[in-house]
């Protein structure tokens, strides 16, 4: 049987895909296994592209935030997008319960991850995937950017990348 723990954030954060003080976004938790993460969600009305299907911009974006927390977890470092490319394969519902998984296909290099997630409908039917590349940042390099303030990064490290 596994075991799944759930994987610490921050509650102030503002991120569309996991920020839980984003009243409009996804606010989604991940818990993880020890070797990919995982996540329960749904598309909310307001999101919804034609008719009542889900937007798929959306649904690349629980897709990309799921590779970027495996990432994150996984890795213990700070992350940023490079590349993904999203498949698209059964229509998605507005309110239809989704879990989504990622998880670490290869270290490249110390900079680099190639990842892999995929959202699963309630039937268990894979409804979207992507694969991408993760770029790793220790927090030495993060900072160098400037664009996130010490106090976040401060908590951040405290609480996420030193679960």
């Amino acid at each position: 049987m596994e075991i799944w723990k759930p994987v610490k954030n921050l509650p102030y954060k503002m991120c569309f895909g996991c920020g839980g003080a984003n009243e409009i976004g996804l606010k989604m938790e991940f818990e993880s296994n020890g070797k990919q993460v995982r996540s329960f969600t749904h598309i909310p009305e307001h999101l919804a592209g034609w008719s009542n299907l889900a937007h798929g911009g959306v649904l690349a974006t629980i897709l990309d935030e799921t590779m970027a927390w495996a990432a994150i977890y996984l890795e213990r470092s700070y992350i940023l997008t490079k590349k993904m490319s999203v498949e698209f394969l059964k229509p998605v519902f507005v309110g239809d319960k989704l879990e989504t998984r990622g998880h670490i296909i290869q270290k490249i290099s110390n900079k680099e991850v190639s990842v892999y997630a995929e959202i699963k409908n309630e039937q268990g039917t894979i409804v979207a995937k992507s694969d991408g590349i993760i770029a790793l940042f220790t927090p030495e390099s993060i900072r160098k950017f400037g664009f996130l303030e010490e106090d976040y990064l401060v908590d951040f490290e405290r609480v996420v990348l030193n679960q």
